[in-house]
């Protein structure tokens, strides 16, 4: 295999099947394999993760970033920036702003507002403005 990104060694691997100790291999910022450490390929990054879990990110279904409008409670840098610390890659963001996304200009005047502010990976709640779409 030729060099990639990144190799998380030694680590607990923790799956849906169990945990169990190797080395996770990343090229491109996906993973590539997962083994023994000695069948890894080079890497240009190593982590030595010896006795510390090495876990998927996290998804968290229902946050409230409340930008625009009531930014003072949180925003997009504050909230993605909270997220990734405690592990959550992904954030589904609920509508709970002024103005709310309850119509197709709404969204998409939120989509522009939050454009290169998000540190996480974000989907946004959008059956209200999908309703309003089709009326």
């Amino acid at each position: 295999m030729e060099k990639v990104d990144l190799v998380v060694r030694s680590g607990k691997i923790v799956r849906s099947d169990g945990i169990f100790e190797a080395g996770i291999a990343v090229k491109d910022g996906k993973i590539v394999a997962i083994g023994e450490d000695y069948l890894l390929p080079k890497a240009s990054q190593t982590i030595d993760a010896k006795g510390k879990f090495v876990l998927a990110g996290v998804i968290d279904p229902h946050v409230h970033m409340r930008e625009p409008g009531i930014v003072e409670r949180e925003d997009w840098i504050t909230g993605t920036m909270a997220a990734a610390a405690g592990g959550v890659t992904t954030v589904l963001d609920h509508p709970n702003t002024i103005p709310p996304v309850n119509c197709a200009r709404n969204l998409l005047a939120k989509k522009e507002l939050v454009a290169g502010k998000a540190l996480v990976d974000f989907v946004y709640l959008v059956g209200m403005a999908l309703r309003a779409l089709r009326t």
